[in-house]
């Protein structure tokens, strides 16, 4: 079974407010992560700084962040190799990389 990992920065800014762009897409990977774990894909999220001790557990993030910085985030690991950095992926690229058949009805 592939596996997938989401890294992203810091959801929200210090004073708690949140883009709305970024709302929409947090809100559509959220959905697609619940899903997706219901019906035993591996697939997980890793924000900062809540899940620190996972960035720093993850030799391919850790480089990552040290040469792009944390703007760059979120990245995006199938299988412990990057496959997508600074945005988020569609719900068909995620399909695709785990193999997923029936995305859209599952998204129902």
């Amino acid at each position: 079974m592939k596996k997938l990992e989401i890294f992203e920065p810091e959801l929200c800014a210090s004073d708690g407010m949140c883009g709305l762009s970024a709302d929409h897409e947090i809100m559509r990977i959220d959905k697609v992560v619940e899903v997706l774990q219901a019906n035993l894909y591996d697939i997980n999220r890793y924000v900062q700084p809540e899940d620190r001790q996972k960035f720093m557990d993850n030799d391919t993030v850790v480089k990552f962040v040290r040469e792009k910085g944390n703007n760059a985030l979120p990245v995006i690991l199938l299988d412990g190799a990057i496959v997508m950095d600074g945005k988020y992926p569609t719900n068909d690229e995620i399909a695709q990389w785990l193999e997923v058949p029936n995305m859209a009805d599952l998204m129902k």
